[in-house]
């Protein structure tokens, strides 16, 4: 899937051709253990990731560079296309010719357990297909812009550790047009969490909790789009039962993880998800992926808010330093709008995986 001329210094990194990128992983190799996983699972392709646990997945032809000024410094920056993939398996690894990504970050690592970054990201969306909103037949050009930045501290003590993450969006843009007048596109997203780790017991078990808040459309009569738009992201590391998307949604999240065994980690995680808004939809999906489909579908939401309630246990087991099996199953119970739109109001989804790392 990857494909590109590769140039490294001392402080600059060149990639030219096809290759995977995922925001917010930029310094991952500077920080400890601990803050690699909230950078891995909590902050990671929130706007640009590869559609990981997809049939296909996606890469990004283009060129991107890293220069380091320093140990602790990073600026990134990417210009590509998308390829298919994703759940277009017959034509997979084609480009999208008529999107165009940019994206520009400063990375900061204050010290192994601090992480700041500042980025902005454009996507500008040539193709003259249906946008997914609350308002029928907008189509034309998306060309929005996301600025955004994350934070995250771990205090590590020899009995107890603590974490706090944070990570914001702003966006600003056109979303398309209607009638021959321009949707103008301004929205916002939000994450806050908050951790604590018992070291002393054997176990450590790891408490976490969540809030994340995407805006949604308040007013499907105007001209203005206030749905959150995650550009191109990887939905399954937000959703590992992925019936819903980061837009247009409040998701508050309780979370215990408990090592059982070194080579064992159990995750239990529950999670109360509504709309932010109830005159907007219920979206799913993770961004384009052929050139035929925006990439998000919705469902109405019947001027209702409440989605579901959902319970799910993790549990990976590492055979070797190479291999490892992971098992997931997650039961959610519908509420208001699921009510509305299925006969029953439960659904669970349960899969096995065999990784092997080469």
């Amino acid at each position: 899937r990857d494909l590109h001329f590769y140039y490294k210094s001392n402080s600059f990194s060149l990639k030219i051709g096809r290759f995977s990128f995922s925001d917010g992983n930029e310094l991952i190799d500077k920080f400890s253990p601990s803050l690699k996983f909230l950078k891995n699972t909590r902050i990671s392709q929130r706007i640009l990731g590869t559609f990981g646990f997809s049939y296909a997945e996606r890469a990004f032809d283009g060129i991107t560079f890293d220069y380091r000024p320093n140990d602790s410094t990073q600026l990134t920056f990417l210009y590509s296309k998308p390829t298919y993939g994703a759940f277009e398996l017959s034509t997979a690894n084609r480009t999208i010719d008529k999107i165009n990504l940019y994206y520009l970050s400063f990375n900061k690592a204050i010290d192994k357990n601090t992480d700041f970054r500042l980025f902005f990201a454009n996507y500008n969306d040539d193709r003259n297909l249906l946008k997914p909103s609350n308002r029928p037949n907008i189509r034309g050009r998306t060309n929005i812009n996301n600025l955004g930045l994350h934070f995250i501290k771990v205090i590590d003590k020899p009995n107890y550790l603590i974490d706090f993450v944070g990570w914001y969006s702003y966006q600003w843009g056109k979303w398309g047009d209607l009638d021959n007048n321009s949707i103008k596109h301004s929205a916002y997203a939000y994450d806050l969490e908050i951790g604590y780790k018992i070291k002393q017991i054997n176990t450590q078990p790891y408490f976490r909790v969540y809030y994340f808040k995407s805006s949604g459309d308040t007013n499907p009569n105007d001209n203005k789009h206030q749905t959150f738009f995650s550009f191109l992201p990887t939905p399954r590391i937000y959703a590992l039962f992925p019936f819903y998307t980061l837009q247009n949604l409040q998701d508050f999240g309780a979370q215990l993880i408990i090592s059982p065994s070194d080579k064992m980690k159990l995750k239990i995680d529950y999670n109360i998800l509504n709309l932010s808004s109830s005159k907007d939809r219920w979206y799913q999906g993770g961004g384009a992926f052929n050139n035929s489909v925006f990439g998000y579908v919705y469902k109405n939401s019947f001027n209702q808010s409440t989605l579901a309630n959902m319970l799910s246990l993790s549990i990976n087991y590492e055979l070797t330093k190479k291999t490892s099996i992971n098992m997931f199953y997650s039961i959610a119970n519908g509420r208001d709008i699921i009510k509305r739109i299925f006969d029953k109001n439960t659904a669970s989804y349960f899969f096995v995986e065999y990784n092997h790392k080469f």
